[in-house]
């Protein structure tokens, strides 16, 4: 062999080795891509999960739950044309229209506002805001008319609103339970402040009003079953009657201090 042709031979091996270099490089950076492209669309799925988990257990209505969950099974999808042997996706995708029969069966089922802190009910309250930006996004796109987003808007932002009076409400009950009056307004007057400072035009809201007023002013025990159906714990008249004269009796401390 030459010196010519051990050259030639030399160069063609050194650009084989490169090209084989340069694919096997290309093949790791599109799997790196690849690997971020499924954890990020795994970490939004899981967002998406825990709204839809979150807003079955308070909201009502489930046209909004079945429409994220829609989201949720759009994006398994994408993920498996991405990696098709990935048998958690498929795992989830299942997981996510067994979700969408469910919603779809029309059962009965009770759900709860009531929440046992702030921090719970800014959860929930995130959660029903996430909502609203993934129908906006929806909107957007096509896949929802502005008349369906309004309505859908306007709703959950009265379960927004519900969140915060309706658990002000209960955690006024039970301060009546401990005989603790004095807590028991504090807590229906937050609720009352809640629901003036919002805009909401709902009907709901101005009889919400007039319940709670007349709940601090002793004509009523509760508010009615068909605006707050977490009635387990409900004063009994009794109680009501006691926080009436609290009330009776700290306005009137109220108008002394005035005249004075």
């Amino acid at each position: 062999m030459t010196a010519l042709s051990v050259l030639i031979f030399s160069i063609c091996l050194v650009i084989g080795s490169l090209v084989v270099i340069g694919l096997a490089n290309r093949k790791e950076a599109n799997a790196r891509f690849l690997r971020k492209k499924l954890n990020q669309l795994k970490q939004w799925v899981e967002s998406l999960e825990d709204v839809v988990l979150e807003l079955d257990e308070i909201y009502q209505q489930r046209e909004v739950v079945k429409i994220i969950n829609e989201e949720i099974i759009e994006r398994y999808e994408a993920m498996i044309e991405l990696d098709p042997m990935a048998s958690y996706l498929t795992a989830g995708l299942n997981n996510a229209k067994g979700r969408r029969e469910e919603f779809s069966s029309g059962n009965k089922r009770r759900v709860s506002r009531m929440c046992d802190s702030d921090v719970q009910i800014a959860r929930r309250q995130a959660c029903v805001s996430e909502a609203g930006r993934i129908l906006r996004r929806r909107h957007s796109t096509g896949m929802l008319s502005a008349v369906e987003l309004k309505e859908y808007l306007l709703d959950l932002s009265w379960l927004h609103l519900q969140l915060d009076v309706i658990s002000s409400v209960i955690q006024g009950h039970k301060a009546l339970h401990r005989a603790d009056n004095l807590t028991a307004t504090a807590f229906y007057k937050k609720a009352q402040i809640a629901l003036v400072k919002s805009s909401h035009p709902s009907e709901l809201r101005q009889r919400f009003l007039r319940e709670i007023g007349a709940i601090l002013h002793g004509s009523r025990v509760a508010i009615s079953e068909d605006l707050m159906p977490e009635t387990e714990f409900n004063p009994i008249a009794e109680i009501d009657d006691n926080i009436s004269e609290h009330i009776d009796k700290h306005d009137s401390e109220d108008d002394v201090e005035a005249a004075s």
